[in-house]
């Protein structure tokens, strides 16, 4: 118990300087290297705590740190009676009680609030409700096995706690460690959401040209790769590092890119950099709020701004305008977010239709996350 309150204090000490101006797991990790005399279980556990009271949301901010953290844990199942300290006496009771028991409970002795900002934003086609309790679990890694070697490491990923979800597809609790059972080139860290994109991939040959606009790291690229060998990819993204990256990641892989370049889509003038190339396929994976991941990173979630969904919709908007004009007749765009947010997808969408007559929606749906641990995406298929 003495642990736990002096890892609550350190949580309250990072809490005051932390206001989301980089990635929680980077800055975490500047301050353990500033501050050596944490364990490694000391570093895992406040890093925990910390995650665990951004979880209980911005709206909860009227409860302290302590009580935040401590109904964190109890919500999660991560808190059991001898973690609980005896102020919370009531808790230990209802440790074993259903979720939905638990957190009624709290917002009625504690006012745990259940509103939410951006609440209203959220589509009609996503349990609203739902979609905010998925954030008191750790989501889920998941990997895709590549070079059917999945047989080749049954054993192991049984070992360490691995399910099967589908074909090549396994998902490990959020600690594993792959490196240490799993040789890199043979598996990709991808959301099984993600992964799920390849179904709506059309059908494409050796004389097919796709351009994956907005790159990044290059998840989808692989993606594609790995399910048709020899298209002809063009990979742009504005970011010169996370180009680096992708490339790295390709040298592992053995894989190969038509094209690589850095340019900002979001500005007409830049396609000149595709010296006239036109496309089958683009992959229009856009930037966006991220509101269907915040269950791995619930400090955007908690220092999140409503007005970011309207600035993201204008580069959205744009990305596809531009995108559109290097599709040739017959080809088809996938777009894709990883956003809950109607103004992100499906007005997109209907903004883009309404200056295009010449495209339609294929298929459009919403890979929902939030009863499997995973990330939650939206996808369309504009056929031209």
């Amino acid at each position: 118990m003495k642990f736990i309150e002096q890892h609550i204090q350190q949580v309250e000490k990072i809490a005051e300087g932390y206001k989301g101006q980089e990635p929680l797991h980077l800055y975490l990790k500047k301050f353990f290297k500033r501050n050596k005399k944490f364990g490694s279980r000391d570093r895992k556990n406040i890093a925990s705590y910390l995650y665990g009271a951004y979880r209980m949301g911005r709206e909860n901010r009227h409860l302290t740190m302590r009580q935040r953290v401590y109904f964190y844990l109890f919500l999660s199942n991560k808190g059991n009676a001898d973690v609980l300290p005896d102020d919370f006496a009531d808790l230990p009771p209802l440790l074993s009680s259903s979720f939905k028991k638990k957190i009624d409970f709290l917002r009625s002795k504690y006012k745990l609030r259940e509103t939410y900002r951006a609440q209203d934003e959220i589509s009609k086609k996503i349990d609203s409700e739902r979609y905010r309790n998925s954030f008191y679990n750790d989501p889920k890694v998941y990997i895709r096995i590549r070079n059917n070697s999945a047989k080749d490491y049954e054993k192991v990923i049984k070992e360490n706690d691995g399910q099967q979800e589908e074909a090549h597809v396994f998902s490990f609790p959020s600690q594993v460690k792959l490196h240490t059972f799993l040789e890199e080139k043979n598996y990709v860290v991808q959301d099984i959401n993600s992964q799920r994109t390849a179904h709506y991939f059309p059908n494409l040959n050796e004389t097919s040209d796709v351009w994956d606009c907005c790159a990044g790291s290059g998840g989808k690229s692989i993606l594609l790769l790995d399910t048709h060998k020899n298209v002809n990819l063009t990979v742009t993204d504005i970011r010169a590092s996370i180009l680096r990256s992708l490339l790295e990641r390709f040298e592992l892989y053995g894989l190969e890119v038509d094209m690589l370049a850095e340019m900002n889509i979001n500005k007409a003038k830049e396609l000149d950099v595709l010296e006239g190339r036109f496309f089958d396929f683009i992959i229009c994976d856009v930037p966006c709020t991220g509101s269907g991941t915040w269950a791995r990173t619930p400090e955007q979630f908690y220092f999140f701004e409503k007005k970011e969904i309207s600035r993201f919709q204008k580069r959205q908007l744009d990305i596809l305008e531009n995108a559109s004009s290097r599709l040739k007749k017959s080809g088809s765009i996938l777009y894709i977010t990883c956003s809950v947010f109607t103004k992100e997808n499906e007005d997109v969408v209907t903004l883009f239709l309404e200056k295009h007559s010449d495209f339609k929606i294929g298929k459009q749906h919403y890979l929902d996350g939030t009863s499997s641990q995973a990330d939650t995406l939206f996808i369309t298929q504009l056929l031209k």
